[in-house]
Formats: C-alpha cells, structure tokens, sequence
C-alpha cells in the first residue's frame, strides 16, 4: 500500500474451522480450500488416488472441488480442519483460479513457514474475539497464497451458485444409482449437452461423468464400511453395471481395490466414526488446548538468531523467487 492510500473492506471473513477425530474413508469433495493440521496419531489422506502419509504435526492442502478421504491409521488420531472460500482469496486480488495451493509438510514439518502456520491455526481456534479470529485467516490465507501457490494452465471460475449447475448436481445426487447421461440431463432442464459439460468443467474442475462416478463412490464406501453386503452387490446397488468397473474406479480414485479397503476397517476405526466430526471429550478437548498454546508460545520465542532458522528462512525465499520460473519454463 501507498502512503496516503485508503481501503475498505467490503466482505465478510468466511471460514469453516473444526477439530474432530478421523476414523474411516468418509469420501467428499467442497468448494472451500481445505487446511489440515493432524494434531495427534497417523493418518492417511488419499486426494483422487493419491495417498499421503501424515504423522502428527504434519499439514496438508486440498484444493477446491478435489476429491478427497481421510483414515486412521493409529486409534485417536485427531485433526483440525480450515475451509476458506475461493471467493475470499480473490476479493483480496489473489488470482486462485489460475493454478493450485500445493503444501505438504511431510518432508519439511520442521520448517519456520509450517510452524507460523500452525501458530496461526491455534490462534484462530483459540481466540475469543472475531477480530482475533479474522486476523488470523487474513494470515493463514495471506501465506498460503505468498508461500504455496502455483500458477497452473486450467483455469476455473469458482462460480459456486450457478443455478443450472446447482439443479443438475442435485438431481444427479438424488439419483446416481440409475442410468444417468448428459443429454438426458440436459434435456431435463433445456439445455445442451455441450454448454452443461461446459459448466462441469469450467466451475468444478471435472466432466459430468466424473462426478457421477464420484456420487456414486460416495455411498459405496459408506456401504463398505458399515455393511456386510457383498462386493458386487455394493457395486449394482450403487450405479455401477459390473464389478469389474466398480473396482477399476475404486482403485483409480482410492489407490486400493474395494475389498483392500474392507480389509482394513478395525473395530476401533469404526468406534471412532461414532463420533465423526462430533464435539470432543472433555479430556480430549484439554489435550487439544494444550498442544495449540504450545504452538503459540513456540511461534512467539522464535530461534531468530540460531543457524538454522535464518538458513530455512533464505531457503524458503529462494524456492518462492524461483517457482514462477519454473512454472513459466514448464
């Protein structure tokens, strides 16, 4: 900002924060951004077929309309979660639809930038006030645009409320079990196959049968988990005409066939899902407290002077500077 200029701010800071123990696949995909921060146990993140180890401590972005699932991987693995909309980052003139947010800790946990992150996470759960809170999501989402960003060729206009693409993603959730196609749907509501491919495409990233098959996955893996129906009759009950497609798109979106992931269901990651996303036990909620005010006062007595902060710090700046190079020789 110039000396002398003047700012308002004109929208609402809107975000979604939630801390909650992860047991089973629970598959989704959302418009926001999603900041995960695994506070205790081991976890997989699989991201479209892509598995992600995660120990405690360790951070990861989900990038909007990417479908995603978490497991546990060791009993009490707790996790706090950050939804911020697309449409937050470009009010502030962020160009988010023009490329991708890639962090993950797993190599670097020990970096000054994650460990910022983290204070940032705890001040934001922690604060009582909205300016407080506010503040925070100003810096969470300040450094993972600066830090993460990556200009990309796909370009996707984030349009959330579109209403043709609202009345067609409903119907097709309420009805993917039957023979859906894009001209039939089309036809539905008047229009051509070619623009409502568009509209898939263009606002969330992927074709019309692409979320199909995600919908359907969706209660398939709810059905894996929770029932005791065999395979193929999971895969006729939820859309798919043969087993052998069901277990192709399964592996392809999850990494593993469907009876690998019925394998690895214990009782204790089932008990977990009782409470999925549910308030936190009094104990746990200590616990929890505790290891983001320890952030907090880690963040605030920095290692300013020691060797390896200020050499972290350098390296940091030099892999920023040099990423839109490399975007731009890619």
């Amino acid at each position: 900002m110039k000396n002398g200029d003047k700012y308002q701010e004109k929208i609402n800071v809107a975000y979604d924060v939630l801390t909650y123990k992860i047991g089973s696949y629970h598959y989704n995909w959302h418009h926001e951004i999603e900041l995960l921060w695994l506070l205790t146990g081991e976890i997989e993140v699989n991201v479209e077929g892509d598995r992600h180890h995660l120990f405690a401590n360790d951070m990861i972005v989900i990038n909007s309309n990417k479908g995603h699932a978490t497991f546990a991987l060791q009993v009490n693995s707790v996790a706090v979660r950050l939804h911020i909309a697309p449409s937050f980052f470009i009010s502030q003139g962020a160009q988010i639809g023009k490329g991708q947010i890639h962090l993950e800790t797993t190599q670097q946990k020990n970096s000054p930038v994650f460990a910022q992150l983290r204070a940032y996470l705890s001040q934001l759960t922690l604060s009582t006030t909205r300016l407080q809170q506010s503040a925070a999501v100003y810096q969470i989402a300040a450094s993972l645009y600066t830090n993460f960003f990556s200009a990309g060729a796909e370009t996707f206009e984030f349009a959330q409320d579109n209403p043709v693409l609202k009345r067609a993603t409903e119907y097709i959730s309420r009805h993917y079990a039957d023979d859906l196609r894009l001209d039939q749907l089309a036809q539905r509501y008047n229009y051509s196959s070619a623009y409502l491919s568009r509209l898939f495409k263009n606002e969330l990233g992927i074709n019309f049968y692409e979320f199909l098959v995600r919908c359907r996955l969706q209660h398939a893996v709810f059905d894996l988990t929770h029932s005791n129906d065999l395979i193929v009759d999971i895969a006729y009950q939820n859309g798919f005409h043969e087993v052998k497609a069901f277990n192709t798109m399964f592996k392809k979106h999850f990494g593993k066939t469907p009876s690998a992931y019925r394998q690895s269901i214990t009782p204790e990651v089932l008990a977990e899902d009782h409470g999925f996303k549910q308030a936190l036990s009094p104990a746990d909620q200590v616990a929890v407290q505790a290891a983001f005010k320890q952030q907090l006062a880690q963040q605030r007595t920095p290692c300013d002077e020691c060797t390896f902060h200020q050499d972290a710090l350098r390296c940091h700046d030099l892999v920023t500077t040099l990423r839109p190079l490399l975007n731009r020789k890619n």
